[in-house]
């Protein structure tokens, strides 16, 4: 697969010693990191870092570039995240680097493979799921099986690559905003917290930042979150990211409901690098609700996240 590695260099002043390597989610793009007048990217090139954004096979200009859509989370953790690691320490020249990742993103980060575990100085991941819940419902798990039974026997062979249609998602949701975006309402997508990103840049994330999934990965997420701790591929993760010694930062939102609060800090549970911390961003004194995109890309980011994440960088790089 040709992998689309984009890197942002300080225009002049001290470099910062690591270099930093931000993962999208699940159906997003680099336009997680940078819109046009919002981008923790720059913040963080302001800061002095050399920042590299990848796009994971199948996403925004990796797919330009002719990469087929991912089929289960093994192709991004075992394939893609160990040659995008690899190059961007190739071109920095270092030994180590700083990893950043948003939602799956985090996910991928936390679950590296043993080997490549040694190249990394520190993992910051906001808004991803913990691993190690149980769906407490004996149906949702019996679904999960009869789905993770079905994908396995591979009865969809003939449509592999397929794509699951996440861009439409946000083509609907653009075309739906003053329902979607209304606090008064009950129409709200799980994906950003009610009015947290200026209209503008949400139409910008919706039209750029939201591109098709692998059906495979769209079914094995489906089957994680249907069986929880069940599901075969999770006890790979599970023991890879037990196994992590790299120091590392868990932010939540504090109104996100994709991904809540409570589902990040499952990571304390399973991490046992005793350099390891939480942080619930928002705060309901102030009025400041976050939400799972726009913890990267809202209006409360730039003063209640982006300062957390690049100080935890400094400490490291």
């Amino acid at each position: 697969m040709r992998l689309s590695l984009s890197r942002l260099l300080p225009a002049d002043g001290e470099r910062c010693a690591l270099p930093v390597l931000l993962l999208h989610g699940f159906g997003q793009n680099r336009r997680t990191w940078m819109l046009s007048r919002r981008s923790f990217a720059a913040f963080l090139v302001a800061a002095g870092y050399e920042v590299y954004q990848a796009e994971l096979r199948g996403h925004g200009r990796s797919q330009l570039a002719g990469s087929l859509l991912p089929q289960d989370l093994a192709e991004l953790t075992d394939l893609d995240l160990p040659a995008l690691v690899r190059y961007a320490l190739e071109i920095s020249g270092r030994r180590q680097l700083l990893l950043v990742g948003h939602s799956m993103g985090g996910m991928v980060a936390l679950a590296a493979p043993f080997p490549l575990q040694r190249s990394l100085a520190g993992i910051a991941v906001l808004a991803t799921p913990g691993l190690g819940g149980r769906a407490a419902d004996p149906l949702r798990r019996a679904v999960g099986t009869a789905v993770e039974l079905a994908w396995r026997a591979n009865p969809l062979s003939l449509v592999k690559h397929v794509a699951f249609p996440l861009h439409w998602v946000g083509w609907a949701a653009e075309h739906c905003l003053p329902l979607l975006d209304e606090q008064r309402t009950h129409w709200q997508l799980a994906m950003w917290y009610p009015q947290s990103i200026e209209r503008d840049l949400l139409l910008e994330l919706l039209r750029e930042g939201f591109t098709a999934e692998g059906l495979g990965l769209f079914f094995a997420v489906m089957c994680r979150t249907l069986r929880g701790a069940d599901s075969a591929a999770e006890l790979v993760l599970r023991e890879r990211a037990a196994a992590q010694q790299a120091p590392v930062l868990l932010l939540a939102g504090n109104h996100d409901r994709l991904v809540p609060p409570r589902a990040v800090e499952r990571w304390l549970r399973l991490l046992r690098t005793e350099q390891k911390s939480y942080v619930c961003c928002g705060s309901e004194q102030d009025g400041v609700r976050i939400g799972h995109c726009d913890i990267v890309v809202g209006r409360h980011a730039r003063r209640h996240v982006w300062p957390l994440v690049r100080d935890w960088l400094d400490a490291r790089g």
